[in-house]
C-alpha cells in the first residue's frame, strides 16, 4: 500500500543530496526518455550524453535495480526523504473522478533540484516499493517516460502547469499538494480558455532549453486537440502517437493555420520489435522540421477535447531523429482547408466551346491513399 507520510526532510538520495533522474548504472543525468516495447517490459532509452540515437536498455523496465527504480529509490521507503507528488488520472487505488486532467506522472523535489517524470502508464508507480512499484498490467500496450532534472527555481512553474491539467494527485507528502487540496486550485475551464500563451519555458538543471503546453477545453478540434495547439504554436506539421484504441479518434488532418498532424499507425524497432498503434498506449509527437519532440499525456480523439490535457517537449536533432526512425508509416495525407470557390462569370461567348456557355469542369482525378515513412 502507499503510505502518505506528514514529516520530510529537506534532502533526498544520492550522495550529493539531490534528487535527479538516474541513468542504468545510477549517475546522475539531466533528462532522459524511455519507450518501452508492446508485450514487453524490454525499452529502449536515450539520454543528453548519447549522440547515436535509441539504445536498449540492459534491465527490464520493472527491474528493482533499473534505471526507473534507480530514478524514484528516494521514496522507495517508508519515510521518504524527500518532497514528492504521484498524479494519475488511473491510480492504482481508489478513483480520479471525471473532472481531472488525462494525465500521469511524478515530480520528487529537495532543497536544489526538481525531478519531473512524465509518463502514459496507468496505476504507475502501483506501490513505493522497489519490487512492486511498475504494475503488472503495464506490460501489454507500448508506453512512454521521459524524466528531466530541473532547479528548484522552475517548481512554480511545474506547479501552474499541473493546476492547468488539473492533476490528480493520489499520494503526495506536500501538505498543499494533498488530493483534496490541490483540486481546489484546478484552473477552471473558463480561465483555461482565457489563456492566449499556451505553453511555459523551463530550463533543465544542464541548461537545456524545455516547453510544457497545455490546452483549452472545446468540442472544437482547432482549440480541444492537444496537438493543434503545439503544432500552431511550433509552427510545423508534426508526426503524432497516441493509444490506437481511443474511441472516435481523430484522422490525420490539417489546422485552420494549415499545419498538419499525421497519425503514425505503426512502429518499426530494430531493438524492440513492431508494433501498431493499438498496441501502443504511447503518446508523443515529432516535429517534421524544427527538431522538436514532445512527450505527452492526451490522445487524438473526441472525447479528450474536453478534458485538460499537456506535453513535454524538448528541442534537440539527435532525440526527433531517433523518433522519426521508429515511425514506420502514417496515416493517409490529410486535406487542407479547402479555399472558398469562385465563379468564372462572363458574357461574352466562349469561340472555342461554341455549345457550351462555360468551360467546362475538369475532369477529377482520384488521388487514392497514399503512405509515409518519416
Amino acid at each position: 500500500m502507499w503510505r502518505v507520510v506528514l514529516a520530510v526532510g529537506l534532502l533526498c538520495g544520492g550522495s550529493d543530496g539531490q534528487v535527479s533522474c538516474k541513468n542504468e548504472a545510477g549517475v546522475a543525468v539531466d533528462w532522459y526518455i524511455l519507450y518501452k516495447g508492446a508485450n514487453s517490459f524490454d525499452f529502449i532509452y536515450i539520454d543528453r550524453t548519447m549522440r547515436g540515437g535509441f539504445k536498449k536498455g540492459s534491465s527490464p523496465i520493472n527491474h528493482q535495480d533499473g534505471i526507473l527504480a534507480k530514478t524514484l529509490a528516494p521514496i522507495f521507503t517508508d519515510k521518504p526523504e524527500c518532497e514528492f507528488i504521484a498524479y494519475n488520472d488511473q491510480p492504482p487505488y481508489g478513483s480520479s473522478g471525471s473532472a481531472c486532467g488525462h494525465s500521469k506522472g511524478v515530480v520528487l523535489v529537495d532543497k536544489d533540484t526538481v525531478v519531473w517524470l512524465l509518463h502514459s502508464t496507468p496505476q504507475f508507480p502501483e506501490t513505493r516499493e522497489s519490487n512492486k512499484f511498475f504494475p503488472d498490467t503495464g506490460k501489454t500496450f507500448a508506453q512512454t517516460f521521459i524524466c528531466v532534472t530541473f532547479p528548484k527555481s522552475q517548481l512554480d512553474k511545474i506547479e501552474t502547469h499541473l493546476r492547468h491539467i488539473r492533476a490528480h494527485i493520489f499520494d503526495s507528502n506536500m501538505d498543499k499538494f494533498s488530493a483534496v487540496k490541490f483540486r481546489e486550485v484546478w484552473t477552471s475551464d473558463k480561465m483555461l480558455n482565457e489563456q492566449t500563451v499556451l505553453y511555459q519555458d523551463l530550463t533543465s538543471m544542464d541548461g537545456e532549453n524545455f516547453k510544457c503546453f497545455f490546452k483549452k477545453i472545446s468540442k472544437e478540434p482547432e482549440d480541444g486537440d492537444l496537438y493543434v495547439t503545439i503544432a500552431n504554436t511550433l509552427e510545423t506539421n508534426l508526426y503524432v502517437q497516441t493509444w490506437g484504441r481511443q474511441k472516435h479518434k481523430s484522422g490525420s488532418s490539417c489546422s485552420a493555420r494549415r499545419y498538419c498532424l499525421y497519425n503514425v499507425q505503426s512502429i518499426k524497432s530494430t531493438l524492440l520489435g513492431n508494433w501498431n498503434c493499438g498496441s501502443d498506449h504511447s503518446k508523443w509527437c515529432v516535429s517534421e522540421n524544427k527538431d522538436w519532440t514532445c512527450i505527452a499525456d492526451s490522445n487524438r480523439g473526441e472525447r479528450q477535447f474536453e478534458r485538460p490535457g499537456g506535453a513535454l517537449c524538448i528541442k534537440n536533432h539527435v532525440v526527433t531523429n531517433a523518433f522519426k526512425k521508429l515511425g514506420k508509416k502514417t496515416s493517409i495525407r490529410p486535406k487542407k482547408p479547402k479555399k472558398k470557390n469562385t465563379k468564372r462569370i462572363t458574357n461574352v461567348k466562349d469561340k472555342r466551346y461554341p455549345k457550351k456557355k462555360s468551360y467546362p469542369k475538369k475532369k477529377k482525378i482520384s488521388k487514392g491513399k497514399t503512405t509515409f515513412i518519416f
